[in-house]
């Protein structure tokens, strides 16, 4: 097939679905049209998966290599005796010309809350199951929920072993494997479904309203049970970054007006393959938009370093801020000894780590580790060389492996290994403060000095090292089980004192709100007996530094007469302006 080209920036295609049945050949007719001319048509997220797996559909006088996910998304929706108007972005947009696809990728957007409805694509096979799920004005009550009402548990589900019996336990499996679809891992389709008017997902023979579904996703990962027993790693809290869009379905979120770099930021865990859509599927965001601007221009020719240099620029100026520099991953010493710029991410996915300095509306925590101080900052740009003010005021000394993430929640808890507590209490320069001083101190920095958007003092203090305690009593019982002596390693206290201390404590709630700050990270101390939570590629002689403008300290590598930016940090006794004395 041979595209015409577009008329004008704001043209469209649309795809007319021509009638047939299962077993013909897909055919369909493409037509351009000005975008508010547009006929009313419905808009596909899907997953585009292994081009190398593309299929071929009739398109016109031609034909045209399509991913498999969509070549049985149009074999679905085929009606065998109406043309079905629809978008759909690997038949509409020219994928060759690079040019159009940065057009197109700019109104994308619009696109979307244009069409008259988002049908997202699910997958067609193993979803014979899903009666138990049937829809329902109120999702909650629905196949599986209402099973364990009947049991007594009430709409807070508090859920036992003994509650699954094989009919809740076979819709849940059913409804993990939906979960565990590709789909909810890319990028584009936070878009794609944030911007439009509503969303119907599609799977097997099934339909579920999109909202819906997410009360149910929703619904299941907060249960520890149902995230142990099945499975399910999925991450909700990309999809609320569109105002409006399940903010109030998901509980727990606060995004109020997110700016740019947090949109970025809390996108993170999500994929796409061409590096350049880590910003650029992303710009129908109203915050993209400034000074009546896109903040970048999507551009495919481009180079990826060039792209996030420009942004990471824009970035600091536009927020008048260091802020994007807490966004910098480096995964590797390699990645810091390269010649691109150490101070501009990259935006990688090779792991999710959280920042700590990327917020500015803090409502989840506020840092202000330079006490205000105003920025000063100018660029190098051909040398790509940031220039900032700020001081030095201590350099890393001790440090511990990286905290590793399995990505599976029950295997991660019971790896004692994974968490150096011991080796953190044995840290040289922290030998002049008392056992309890110290596991106080280490409840702190898992939590990054906050919970639950508190500073933590008083009941909020106490109340984690409750918690605290009863996680290390987790971690001794369930190595005693497996044949390992863990009580010297996880109770400096003793145990006596450990078992009082964990009364009260919750496991459950010290990994979901607190332990996974930790996650990609090294704990270190100090020349000067200070406890921190560093990146993973930290070493000793490490600096710790104050930069004007950035709400937290970073970790700098000097490089000559200049320095590397190795990341942000977490330093007990210095995130609220308490160093700014020393300067």
């Amino acid at each position: 097939y041979r595209y015409t080209s577009l008329k004008t920036a704001t043209c469209i295609r649309v795809l007319e679905l021509q009638p047939g049945e299962k077993w013909e050949p897909i055919k369909c007719q493409l037509f351009c049209v000005e975008r508010e001319q547009a006929p009313q048509y419905e808009a596909l997220s899907y997953v585009w998966g292994d081009r190398a797996k593309d299929v071929w559909i009739g398109c016109g006088n031609g034909k045209l290599r399509v991913p498999v996910d969509l070549r049985d998304a149009l074999e679905h929706l085929r009606d065998p005796i109406r043309v079905k108007p629809l978008w759909a972005d690997a038949i509409c947009i020219n994928q060759l010309d690079k040019q159009e696809r940065g057009h197109q990728v700019k109104n994308m957007g619009l696109i979307f809350a244009k069409a008259q409805r988002v049908l997202v694509w699910l997958g067609s096979d193993g979803f014979d199951d899903f009666d138990e799920f049937n829809e329902s004005s109120d999702p909650a009550k629905a196949g599986p929920f209402a099973a364990l009402r009947e049991k007594g548990l009430g709409p807070n589900l508090q859920l036992r072993p003994e509650d699954l019996d094989h009919n809740t336990y076979h819709a849940w499996t059913s409804f993990a494997k939906l979960l565990c679809h590709p789909w909810f891992s890319r990028l584009w389709v936070i878009q794609e479904v944030g911007k439009c008017k509503s969303a119907l997902a599609l799977f097997g023979e099934n339909e579920m309203d999109f909202n819906n579904l997410m009360i149910l996703a929703a619904r299941l990962s907060s249960e520890r049970l149902l995230v142990d027993r099945f499975g399910v790693n999925l991450r909700l809290h990309p999809f609320s970054v569109f105002p409006t869009k399940f903010q109030e379905v998901i509980d727990g979120l606060h995004h109020v007006n997110l700016d740019f770099l947090e949109v970025l930021q809390d996108t993170r865990t999500q994929r796409a393959t061409d590096e350049k859509d880590y910003v650029y599927a992303l710009l129908g965001h109203p915050s993209a938009i400034i000074h009546g601007k896109l903040i970048v221009e999507p551009d495919y020719d481009k180079s990826a370093p060039d792209l996030f240099f420009e942004i990471a620029t824009k970035l600091i100026q536009e927020t008048n801020s260091l802020r994007v520099l807490s966004a910098v991953r480096h995964y590797t010493e390699k990645d810091l000894e390269d010649e691109k710029p150490s101070w501009v991410p990259t935006w990688a996915r090779e792991n999710d780590t959280m920042a700590f300095g990327t917020d500015q509306s803090g409502i989840l925590c506020r840092y202000d580790a330079g006490a205000g101080q105003t920025i000063s900052w100018n660029i190098l740009a051909a040398q790509k060389v940031l220039r900032i003010q700020g001081f030095i005021f201590d350099v890393v000394d001790q440090y511990t492996k990286a905290v590793e993430y399995s990505g599976e929640y029950g295997q991660l808890t019971s790896s004692a290994q994974s968490w150096p507590i011991n080796a953190v209490m044995g840290f040289t320069s922290r030998s002049k403060y008392s056992v309890l001083d110290r596991l106080s101190e280490l409840a702190q920095i898992f939590a990054a000095g906050f919970r639950s958007g508190y500073l933590l003092k008083g009941k909020h203090l106490q109340k984690l090292l409750a918690d605290f305690a009863a996680f290390r009593l987790y971690l001794i019982k369930q190595t005693s089980r497996q044949g390992g002596i863990l009580e010297d390693d996880m109770a400096p206290e003793g145990l006596a004192a450990l078992y009082a201390a964990a009364e009260n404590g919750d496991v459950d709630a010290f990994l979901r709100e607190v332990g996974h700050q930790a996650f990609g990270r090294k704990f270190f101390s100090t020349r000067g007996g200070m406890l921190g939570l560093g990146p993973r590629i930290l070493r000793g002689g490490d600096l710790c530094c104050i930069l004007f403008g950035g709400s937290v300290p970073f970790i700098l590598r000097p490089v000559g007469s200049q320095y590397r930016l190795v990341g942000e940090a977490y330093i007990h006794g210095a995130m609220h302006g308490e160093v700014m004395v020393d300067w």
